[in-house]
């Protein structure tokens, strides 16, 4: 069932002297809502391609949350890390996910992080054995600490 107006399908809009159809999401980089609390969460830019075929979706993200020096508390605290924009939500995703730090000059590391969903929300917790205050990414970094924008991570994602 979609609008209808005199008993005619409406397929798109015309505003102005522009044409809008239902988004392409598989061609769409969407930005994602960045609702971290600074210092407690993740924090940047998220975009998000979902695919409908396979309800999956790629994610670039500068977003970053610093831990403190040697955080290894048995129950770390729950960071939000992605907020999906409005329409989507997080399908079953497992209880891991890699996460990125940088801890010194020339230094990168992984984690592997429990994560959990609330609806649009994916949280994970993450820990810092590491005698510096580091950052820590959603994405993957180089060596010098940077974002390239070949970097992705995927999640399974569904449209409500």
């Amino acid at each position: 069932m979609g609008l209808e107006i005199q008993g005619k399908k409406i397929s798109g809009l015309v505003i102005g002297n522009e044409y809008f159809t239902k988004p392409n999401y598989a061609a769409t980089w969407l930005e994602c809502p960045d609702e971290g609390v600074e210092g407690q969460d993740f924090k940047g830019q998220t975009l998000m391609k979902w695919d409908a075929a396979t309800n999956t979706a790629t994610f670039k993200s500068n977003a970053t949350v610093n831990l403190p020096e040697y955080y290894t508390p048995t129950l770390p605290a729950s960071r939000l890390a992605i907020t999906l924009p409005d329409g989507f939500r997080f399908l079953d995703n497992g209880g891991n996910a890699t996460f990125y730090g940088h801890y010194s000059m020339n230094g990168v590391s992984t984690q592997s992080a429990g994560i959990s969903i609330q609806g649009n929300k994916l949280y994970c917790r993450i820990t810092n054995g590491y005698q510096n205050t580091n950052p820590y990414f959603i994405c993957k970094i180089t060596n010098e600490g940077l974002i390239t924008l070949e970097s992705e991570v995927t999640f399974n994602v569904g449209k409500i």
